[in-house]
């Protein structure tokens, strides 16, 4: 398979690139953003005010370069429209979950996740919705 790398002043040059995971180590050209998102999202540890994410990691084939980590995309849901208040976190490469705090009781958020690579975010995931737990006073008597 020959791939086209672009020099300036020599115009297009064939360059012989042959990898199982779609890499060429010697052209940093060829490397772009994942072309897949983390799948298999579920929350734990959900709380009145956070609620831990986690997904399972992108499967190499798809990275299309070093993965440096997942974007995970947190946002309130108001009815029937979507608030622009959206939380975001970068977590490392070595990390599948992440803990989001300071959310509000009784509260619709959608969360999405993506992975990226130095050259970009690749897609994002499914939308997964979750609502945070209320609170309620105790009546002693």
């Amino acid at each position: 398979m020959s791939y086209y790398n672009e020099n300036p002043g020599v115009g297009l040059q064939p360059t012989l690139c042959r990898s199982t995971t779609f890499l060429c180590p010697n052209h940093s050209s060829f490397l772009s953003v994942p072309s897949r998102a983390p799948s298999t999202v579920t929350f734990t540890n959900v709380r009145s005010t956070e609620v831990t994410i986690n997904w399972n990691p992108l499967p190499e084939q798809y990275a299309n370069g070093r993965l440096l980590g997942y974007k995970v995309y947190l946002q309130e849901a108001v009815y029937y429209y979507v608030s622009s208040n959206t939380s975001g976190v970068n977590v490392t490469t070595n990390s599948t979950s992440v803990t989001m705090t300071g959310l509000k009781p009784g509260q619709r958020y959608y969360t999405y996740i993506s992975a990226f690579t130095s050259k970009g975010v690749g897609p994002r995931s499914y939308f997964y919705y979750i609502t945070t737990g209320r609170c309620f006073k105790r009546q002693t008597g």
